[in-house]
């Protein structure tokens, strides 16, 4: 591979798990790299379900990318509107207009996108938890719902909470709001039984896929904080007040989330990737688009599969892996040097249903209670430091102390 003579110019696309770890480890390269992201901040979706209930505050999960990334990496605000790999060229939608970058290297990491399944009614009347905002949303729509119960208390469906999917977004959302629902009822004057929470998944049981035993310890947890788990129940259509069901039933809904499904950017099929039925495009050995090898395609955009050639789900354990070893390759193809391929390692999982609780299967060892919720924090603490270092970490454990010594009092 020929060493680059001139100042080689990289783009990522995307400020998630991949796009940031790629971006913080391209620090100090003679390359030319921009960073294009429709916030400011970078933000961390597998938490988004705390501030959604108001446990914590917004800008605990957030972080500002200029505060993260190296002094020759350019910020661009902006919202990606087409990718044309034929010309090597990405538009961008800023503020300012319209603008054309061009690249030598492009790093596609924009992440994921609400997969709705043509369900009937579910894209105009669901919530979803994709960023800040939509959490914002959810945590307004919730109130709005009560305070219209409390004052038209015939108006029970108000007072139902739905959460369509029983992965582990639903999951932890389920736990979240099961711990919350005291303070709502104290907040509108009501009583804690006036306020129904349902999971509806279409799998035989939650977290489908993951460990038998994660399923069950959190279904038995769940139902005992008073969810209603609805598994083997497939949601056909949503309307204004109810969900319906694919057996013909109904449940009165104030309130619908749906974390049922997830799928690629759309924008990567646009470009032409090709991908699966989920928008995810197949990538060589080393995260490098087949048709394109300039371009790397990682996190949620990518299709990887493990050593028995399954596809590897899209986590953000998996995102950060391929963000920090496409920055590696990257720096290799900037000083000559061969690619190295990328090799998975996937630890285990680790989730919090609630404040109070938590469970996780880590390098085959099951694991719950307090041991899992100090685990799960200190996931989240190795991450902040991996891009932000010890002054971004004392930083986020200093706001974060309230929130993490709940689950001790267990």
């Amino acid at each position: 591979m020929t060493q680059h003579t001139t100042q080689p110019r990289i783009v990522i696309l995307g400020g998630g798990y991949a796009g940031v770890s790629a971006a913080v480890r391209l620090g100090g390269t003679s390359a030319n790299v921009v960073l294009v992201n429709k916030h400011s901040y970078h933000h961390l979706t597998t938490l988004l379900h705390q501030p959604a209930v108001g446990r914590r505050g917004y800008t605990d999960l957030s972080v500002g990318l200029r505060e993260v990334l190296p002094s020759c990496v350019d910020l661009v605000r902006g919202r990606v509107m087409a990718i044309t790999p034929e010309q090597k060229s990405v538009t961008v939608k800023t503020r300012q207009g319209e603008k054309q970058l061009t690249y030598d290297y492009l790093v596609l990491a924009l992440g994921w996108e609400a997969e709705f399944y043509q369900i009937p009614g579910l894209r105009e009347h669901a919530l979803t938890l994709e960023d800040l905002n939509t959490s914002r949303l959810t945590k307004d729509r919730i109130e709005e719902a009560l305070i219209a119960f409390d004052e038209n208390p015939e108006q029970g469906w108000r007072r139902s909470i739905v959460i369509g999917g029983g992965g582990l977004s639903g999951v932890e959302l389920a736990g979240e709001l099961a711990d919350s629902r005291q303070k709502f009822a104290t907040a509108f004057d009501l009583k804690p039984e006036d306020i129904s929470i349902h999971l509806v998944d279409g799998a035989p049981g939650l977290l489908h896929g993951l460990d038998p035993w994660l399923s069950q310890e959190t279904t038995a947890y769940l139902t005992a904080r008073g969810v209603q788990v609805h598994s083997g129940t497939r949601i056909s259509q949503v309307k204004d007040r109810a969900v319906v069901f694919e057996n013909g039933n109904t449940l009165e809904a104030g309130t619908v989330i749906w974390t049922g499904g997830v799928r690629a950017n759309r924008l990567v099929e646009r470009a032409g990737f090709a991908g699966n039925r989920q928008g995810r495009a197949e990538v060589d050995a080393f995260l490098r688009s087949k048709a394109y090898p300039e371009v790397f395609i990682i996190g949620d955009c990518a299709l990887v599969n493990d050593a028995q050639g399954n596809p590897l789900p899209p986590t953000a354990q998996l995102a950060v892996q391929q963000g920090v070893w496409t920055a590696r390759n990257l720096r290799r193809v900037i000083k000559g040097k061969a690619l190295q391929p990328y090799k998975a390692v996937t630890r285990g999982i680790v989730l919090s249903i609630g404040r109070r609780y938590a469970l996780g299967v880590v390098n085959g060892y099951r694991i719950s209670g307090v041991p899992a919720g100090m685990l799960k924090d200190a996931i989240a603490y190795k991450y902040l430091f991996s891009i932000g270092g010890p002054l971004l970490t004392l930083k986020k454990w200093w706001s974060w102390a309230a929130y993490a010594s709940a689950m001790r009092r267990s």
